[in-house]
């Protein structure tokens, strides 16, 4: 195998491959440079900077409870801007709270948003809180967060007393006897 060889001419020093290829060392920095500046400004999405206060999502909207037969079903509305009022792309999810008539509020569910990449995406969202007892006042509220964390104010909260019993929805009608012939 042949050596690599070094030869002077100028102000640079080249150096000959062994398979024939010449590379300067001024040329291998300036090229490296080059990539250095690239990498460090192309890097990213450059925006202004904003304080956090301004990058929180909008509270959810329209927030309702409702006793249906499998709990207390809470609906709300998908937030699309930031506090600063510019479009929000990175929604991540929403965390649900309780609070019982007698304490304060707990976390309850979280729910993730899988549908950032998605064209469209889901407007209306719902949860049904199952853990729920007949006869107790339970307050709600909801809070959207970002990918980033960045948390929405409270909507709600939203009041609402357990029903003791929630009969299903109206059971079909039977169709009407027919006397043969008609």
């Amino acid at each position: 195998m042949r050596r690599p060889t070094m030869y002077q001419t100028g102000s640079f020093t080249r150096h000959h491959h062994p398979k024939g290829v010449f590379v300067s060392r001024v040329a291998g920095r300036v090229v490296g440079c080059v990539v250095s500046c690239v990498l460090a400004f192309a890097c990213g999405r450059k925006t202004d900077v904003r304080p956090p206060d301004l990058v929180a999502p909008l509270p959810v909207g329209n927030l309702t409870a409702a006793n249906t037969t499998d709990g207390i079903e809470l609906r709300w509305k998908r937030p699309t801007r930031y506090a600063d009022q510019s479009h929000m792309l990175d929604l991540a999810g929403f965390v649900i709270e309780r609070r019982p008539a007698c304490c304060g509020f707990v976390e309850i569910q979280r729910i993730d948003v899988g549908d950032r990449q998605r064209f469209h995406r889901t407007r209306q969202f719902h949860f049904t809180d199952s853990k729920v007892e007949a006869g107790e006042t339970y307050f709600y509220r909801v809070i959207a967060f970002t990918v980033d964390d960045y948390r929405s104010a409270p909507a709600g909260p939203v009041e609402i007393q357990r029903n003791a019993s929630v009969a299903p929805g109206p059971a079909p009608s039977p169709a009407p006897a027919r006397a043969p012939g008609d």
